[in-house]
This record gives C-alpha cells, structure tokens and sequence, in this order.
C-alpha cells in the first residue's frame, strides 16, 4: 500500500473529512433540486403564457375589460337613475340605521351608488379593486379605496355595519366565495342591518343564455331561490327578491293567457335582481 493510498483511508475515518463528504453530498441533492425547481419554474411560466395569464397578459386584459365596462354599463347618470329606487328600502330603517354606522358597497365601481346614499345622509363608503375606478370616485369628493372586497369586510368590526351592498359582483365569484362573503357580511352587520346584492337574472332567458357570457369574467347565473335559500341559511331574514329592468317588449295583462305571460316573462321580464335581507335585531 502506498503512502498516499494510506493517508487517504485514515483520513476517511476522521470525523472532518466524513462531515466534509456528507455536506458534499447534500449540496449535490441541494442544486440537483434546485434544478428541478428552475424546469418546474419554466413549465408553469409556459403554462401561465398559454393560459393567457401571464403579467403582460393580465395587464392587457385589465386595460380591455376597463374599455369593455366603459361601453356597457352605461354612464353614471344611467347607472344612479338605475339603483335610485333602492334607496326607499334603506329610509324605511333611516331612523334605527342612519347614525348606526357606515353602509359598504363592495365593488363601489365609479361610486354612483355611494353617492346616491351619501347625498340622503347615510355614511356610505365602497372598496374596489380597479385603482382607475377609485380614482375616479376619490376625484368626485367619495369615501372609495382600493383593495380586496373580502379583506375590506374582514376587517370590520362586529356588529359595525348597517349595510352592505354589491352590485353585479357575486356573479364574478365561484359559489363557495358567495358563501363566505354572505357569512362575512352577517358578521359585520349591525341587528337590523340590510345586506343588498343586485346581480343578472336567469329567469330571463334572453339574459341566462346570451346577455351573461357578454362579460367574460362572469362564472355562472344564480337563480333567485338559491341566493335567498342561502342568506336565510346563514341567518338572514325579512327576505325578498326585487326584480329590475325589463325589456321595454315586456307587458302584464289580464288579456294576455298564461303561456303568452310566461313566455313574455322569459323572454322580455327582468335582466335584473336583487336580494334584499335583514339581520334580524
């Protein structure tokens, strides 16, 4: 055996030279991971470019779907002249919820409803999550913020509101979302405070099969039974559904026979609906 040969197997068995080769080792199995990870990285980036969801992507979609709203939804005047009439429903509790704390509009937009009750005096505030919408709103003089609709409604005290409102935002979420914004709404209401949702109408055939899918960010129709069967599972009550903008084709009648009054109200009845509940006091 020669002297080399020798001064290599004693120092294999000295403790330095075997924590020497087991660090060897592991970083051998650390880069070979990493490795892994940088193949794993490309393949999801790949993914994320097919998919259409990449940042450049996202960015161009952000900017399209702004553009997209701007042309459909009509202009503030529209919009306020829309939900003016759900402000009757708010003064028939003006005298208990007024000064009872503030209404949050989740999915405020450009804040046509904030508005509508700030002008009646109610403390009214809305969250979104497009910063050109709330900059807009914060220019107009309203007490709007970006950030996410769930961590905004989290984040208020319990018993602190005395509503909530959404408009055409829950048709935008997956069902268990709906759930959790409804438990976390009930959370935050005040007894006594309303919780408002308006969102497109599925009895409307016109709008169940078309007039929906014209927003690609929509997820699915809910009919008007599930979403109040839901609020008055979680606690809700005092329900109703209110049913809005019919096509002007639509009429009622005692002339009209009841297939020509079904057929009407499926083709030409309300695009729109709202569930308006209570927390019970």
């Amino acid at each position: 055996m020669g002297l080399k040969t020798l001064i290599q197997r004693i120092a294999q068995n000295l403790p330095v030279w075997r924590s020497m080769q087991a660090l060897q080792g592991q970083l051998g199995e650390a880069q070979r991971r990493l490795d892994q990870i940088d193949e794993r990285a490309e393949v999801f980036e790949r993914y994320l470019r097919r998919a259409g969801a990449s940042e450049r992507d996202q960015r161009a979609m952000d900017a399209w779907y702004h553009a997209l709203q701007e042309l459909h939804r009509g202009s503030s005047e529209d919009l306020s002249l829309a939900q003016q009439d759900y402000i009757q429903y708010f003064e028939e509790s003006a005298d208990a919820l007024k000064k009872a704390g503030p209404v949050l509009d989740l999915g405020c937009g450009r804040g046509e409803w904030v508005a509508l009750l700030s002008e009646e005096g109610w403390d009214a505030r809305g969250v979104d999550e497009n910063a050109v919408v709330v900059d807009e709103a914060r220019a107009n003089g309203l007490r709007v913020e970006c950030g996410d609709l769930f961590e905004a409604l989290d984040g208020c005290p319990e018993d602190s509101l005395a509503g909530v409102t959404a408009f055409q935002v829950v048709e935008h979420l997956p069902f268990a979302r709906v759930v959790a914004l409804m438990h976390s709404a009930f959370r935050a209401l005040r007894p006594g405070g309303i919780l408002l949702f308006e969102t497109p109408n599925p009895e409307n055939l016109q709008v169940a099969t078309y007039g929906f899918w014209m927003d690609p960010t929509h997820l699915h129709p809910i009919p008007p039974p599930l979403i109040m069967d839901l609020s008055f599972y979680i606690g809700f009550r005092g329900g109703r559904i209110l049913r809005k903008n019919p096509w002007p084709q639509w009429r009622e009648g005692e002339d009209l026979t009841p297939l020509e009054s079904e057929v009407g109200f499926r083709l030409f009845g309300p695009q729109d609906y709202a569930l308006l509940v209570y927390k019970p006091t």
